[in-house]
């Protein structure tokens, strides 16, 4: 005998005509017939919006996924390749293991390697089918919409039910720019678009049974999980939907859903770790300050700077003015308990977990939103592990998923009488406003000038923008055809590659940067000792650098002004390799170029017997320190 099942719950007032079986089991056919003018506005509005983004051009973490990974551009020959290595591996041709956890996100690699086999590796085509999926994510989420509360449309109002306020808000929001437009951002749409159709294929398996719909969920939930790793808190998601809107029992449909669940995890930590070698990873610590920014950090500052974040997203859902794709440092400022922010934050995200735990218990439709919200953020919230940078507003891409169920539910059903005219107007006013808002920030993204040019109006105390920045106008002093134009343009980088280095005195990138401005800068006035002098000070902050070993061996082989030269290589080996960071086999490095010029110099032989001494090798420091000796 078949159980019966309760009303749909969403909240203690809901009523019998928004929450009756009978609405709830609509046929699929039945329901686009119904609702065809509202999906039709909603798959009309993201294409108006983002079509402009088309002819745009790779940027950001473009090239390491898509336009120079390996293992793309092999095309469906590459897919095994890339499911079974670190994400990173095809760019840089080994597993770097940069950020903590590694990345393991093939499946949005699999659909470029796809791309690439059949249209070449073309922007235009990646851009128009990651417009395409974000057309579908918002039709299903619409159809989830209805899934989850078992709402219904009167013909005449359609526009004020909650599956359509919430699609609508959702698929305006401006946070969503930098996931449709960066060809990058795939793998949040598919996270979400797959998720969510698990999340619609687990409610369909509770209300009609089937195994094949069983089968349907997990697979699309492990595609979501592989297409980003955040889409994994639907397997607490999707039981808890059953819970909040039907009604949980543990029988053998329930068990036969949970074992799923726990089979797709299993599923996907085994891929995982036969890709990657591990589960956790390296040590936060040893990744540079762009890998981890809270490297140095004690934990007030760590959990008064994640408490900033926290209170910085709310501020995007709300208001989402001004934009930037930069979020690293240090654009988001080290903040502690000191500072009114994490306060603020805390007064904001306690009340909203006790709600979402207190209301999910009593079946709540907000609160189940608010569950959604805070579980997806809590993965990219660094509360758990560091994930690369303080925050990124695509981010709240999933996130914003129950925040829109949460803000729908409250002005559709809560809020009525005197109060629902006045909050129509309101979110209209939102409407507009964000979807102006979205229509202006994607031209940002049309190529890495117009992209770098928009985040330092923003991201001004970002070591990274001002880096990118200076990059720009060096790039421009390399296409420059008079001195003074390449000088103009070599003044500008110089000024924000300094900024960079002042942000963040570690940041090696930005360091290696000025000496690839003197040596562009010698290409002009020929002065070969203001060109050591810039290299001598580069390297006394990053005496690793591997651009001015190479412009060394350059110089040598011109054989000019040999004397400035070994002084030069001399000064180098020993007072910075040698006395100031100890890097012998640095120092080596460097007097050997001034004994390519001078085999004979006391100096340098003494300074090579010096070094070997001090790396434990008496037996090759014998004879350099006979040679100084003659």
């Amino acid at each position: 005998m078949a159980q019966k099942k309760k009303p749909f719950a969403s909240s203690p007032k809901a009523t019998k005509k928004s929450r009756s079986k009978k609405s709830a089991f609509k046929p699929a056919a039945y329901h686009w017939k119904q609702h065809w003018l509202p999906v039709l506005i909603l798959a009309i509005i993201p294409v108006a919006l983002y079509w402009q983004s088309v002819g745009y051009d790779f940027v950001l973490d473009d090239s390491i996924v898509y336009s120079e990974n390996n293992y793309v551009k092999k095309g469906i020959s590459g897919i095994g390749e890339i499911l079974t290595t670190e994400t990173f591996s095809g760019y840089f041709g080994e597993q770097k293991n940069l950020v903590v956890g590694a990345r393991y996100r093939p499946l949005s690699l699999v659909t470029f390697a796809i791309e690439s086999q059949l249209f070449g590796t073309n922007p235009k085509t990646a851009h128009i089918i990651n417009i395409l999926l974000y057309v579908l994510s918002v039709i299903v989420i619409y159809r989830l919409f209805f899934l989850l509360t078992g709402q219904t449309a009167d013909t005449r109002s359609w526009y004020w039910t909650l599956p359509f306020v919430a699609a609508l808000w959702w698929v305006l929001h401006p946070v969503h720019v930098e996931v449709v437009a960066n060809i990058k951002g795939r793998d949040e749409i598919m996270a979400l678009l797959l998720a969510g159709g698990a999340l619609w294929y687990g409610l369909r398996f509770y209300d009609h049974g089937g195994w094949w719909r069983l089968l349907l969920m997990a697979g699309t939930l492990l595609g979501g999980i592989l297409a980003k790793e955040n889409a994994f808190m639907f397997l607490g998601l999707i039981p808890m939907a059953w819970w909040v809107f039907r009604s949980w029992n543990f029988d053998k449909k329930g068990w036969m859903l949970l074992g799923t669940l726990a089979g797709i995890g299993l599923i996907y930590f085994s891929m995982r770790y036969h890709a990657i070698g591990y589960l956790k990873g390296a040590d936060p610590e040893t990744l540079s300050v762009m890998n981890n920014p809270f490297k140095g950090m004690n934990l007030g500052e760590r959990l008064g700077t994640i408490a900033y974040t926290m209170l910085d997203y709310v501020r995007l859902l709300v208001f989402p003015h001004p934009l930037t794709h930069d979020y690293y440092p240090y654009h988001i400022p080290i903040t502690n308990f000191g500072q009114w922010q994490p306060w603020a934050a805390l007064l904001l995200y306690v009340p909203a977990i006790y709600y979402a735990l207190t209301g999910v218990w009593k079946k709540n439709t907000g609160a189940y939103g608010m569950a959604f919200y805070l579980s997806t953020l809590l993965v990219i919230s660094n509360i758990l592990f560091p994930v690369g940078t303080f925050m990124n507003e695509r981010f709240l891409y999933m996130p914003s998923f129950g925040i829109a169920l949460t803000l729908a539910w409250l002005v559709t059903e809560r809020l009525a009488g005197n109060y629902q005219r006045i909050v129509q107007i309101l979110l209209l006013i939102m409407a507009v406003g964000f979807g102006w808002r979205t229509f202006t920030r994607v031209p940002v993204w049309e190529n890495k000038v117009t992209l770098n040019r928009s985040a330092m109006a923003v991201s001004t105390h970002s070591a990274r923008a001002n880096l990118f920045y200076g990059t720009i106008y060096f790039d421009k002093a390399l296409q420059a055809t008079s001195n003074e134009e390449r000088n103009v343009n070599l003044d500008t980088a110089e000024v924000h590659i300094r900024r960079a280095i002042d942000i963040l005195p570690s940041y090696g990138d930005a360091i290696r940067m000025l000496g690839g401005i003197a040596a562009e800068r010698y290409k002009s006035d020929g002065n070969l000792q203001k060109l050591l002098d810039s290299f001598y000070n580069v390297l006394s902050m990053f005496p690793r650098d591997d651009y001015i070993p190479q412009y060394m061996e350059y110089l040598n082989k011109r054989g000019q002004q040999l004397n400035s030269l070994i002084d030069f290589d001399y000064r180098v080996g020993t007072e910075i390799m040698m006395k100031k960071f100890q890097y012998y086999p640095e120092a080596v490095k460097y007097l050997n170029y001034g004994l390519t010029l001078s085999p004979g110099d006391r100096r340098l032989n003494q300074a090579m017997a010096d070094a070997y001494r001090a790396m434990g090798q008496p037996e090759q420091a014998t004879p350099y320190l006979q040679r100084a000796l003659q």
